[in-house]
């Protein structure tokens, strides 16, 4: 008899330290949304010094991200609070410092980061964050003089001088692709910025790279040059979408920023942005779903 009451008296305290073990765990979850309502402003973590998605301009944070966190903070009811960071040696290095370990410089990780990469590869080999909310999707284009608009191919370009920034995708499809029919008239520069301003003055008829980077250094140039896709064969990929990070155990302050993204991206907002600062919007091939949360408690944000 002893032994079957000290029986259930086991089971049922295992029962009980169970769910007051969960509770704490769910209370855990909620508590950085509910930490970040309280003190009124949510970390954005952003790249430094990436025209024209995040950069300073006279002490203060500009750029296309910048102001999407600033619209994500407002449909959030939030304060935005940005850390400009500098690029690690990997994307991998970036989401570890700066959504869900932390910085032995910066400290604590930000509350979210923009600008993440969110094809499934990179997700599985970074579970520690929840990557979410594709926002855009950014492309490779060749911007090039006028009287090379009608050509549809980078192989057309043998016998120009193209520009690209150095161990990027475009320089290394340039030094390795067609047999290498490109190497030779290739112009290597340790950014986008100084190959564009060769393509200004004419040292280059051609500059190769991220659509948003090439456009946002044209600025008011823009309509002087051709910018657009060309077909390039062995191209691994030619685009990638891009969105948010959060630590993958704050799942409610996931679903908001889920949710607010996606409003966002309905209302016009994140292209509206792109255009203000001069930029052709690409939307994302991956498309906005909240469905990943329907299982899961929701509380007041």
């Amino acid at each position: 008899m002893k032994r079957n009451i000290c029986k259930s008296f086991l089971v049922k305290f295992a029962t009980l330290f169970m769910i007051a073990l969960l509770s704490t765990a769910s209370t855990a979850i909620a508590e950085p949304l509910k930490k970040i309502k309280e003190r009124g402003f949510i970390e954005i973590a952003v790249y430094e010094r990436f025209l024209p998605y995040s950069y300073e301009e006279n002490g203060q944070p500009k750029g296309v991200d910048v102001e999407i966190g600033k619209a994500l903070a407002e449909k959030l009811g939030l304060k935005p609070k940005f850390r400009l960071f500098q690029l690690d040696e990997s994307a991998d290095d970036d989401l570890r410092n700066h959504v869900w370990k932390g910085h032995p410089i910066n400290g604590a990780p930000a509350d979210i980061m923009l600008h993440v990469p969110t094809h499934p590869a990179f997700a599985k080999e970074n579970e520690q964050a929840k990557i979410l909310s594709p926002y855009f999707r950014e492309i490779v284009v060749v911007a090039r003089y006028p009287r090379l608009k009608h050509i549809v191919s980078v192989a057309h370009l043998g016998n120009e001088r193209i520009g690209a920034e150095k161990l990027t995708l475009a320089s290394d499809y340039l030094a390795s692709a067609l047999s290498g029919l490109l190497r030779n008239n290739m112009a290597l520069y340790p950014s986008v910025s100084e190959a564009i301003e060769d393509m200004k003055t004419g040292k280059v008829t051609a500059v190769m790279g991220q659509r948003g980077e090439i456009e946002g250094f044209l600025g008011a140039n823009k309509d002087k040059f051709v910018v657009g896709p060309l077909a390039m064969p062995g191209l691994p990929y030619d685009g990638w979408d891009l969105g948010v990070a959060v630590k993958a155990t704050h799942t409610e302050l996931a679903a908001a920023v889920d949710q607010a993204m996606a409003e966002l991206q309905a209302e016009g907002t994140i292209k509206r942005i792109f255009e203000a600062y001069g930029l052709t919007y690409t939307e994302p091939k991956t498309k906005l779903v909240q469905q990943q949360y329907e299982d899961q408690p929701q509380r007041d944000i």
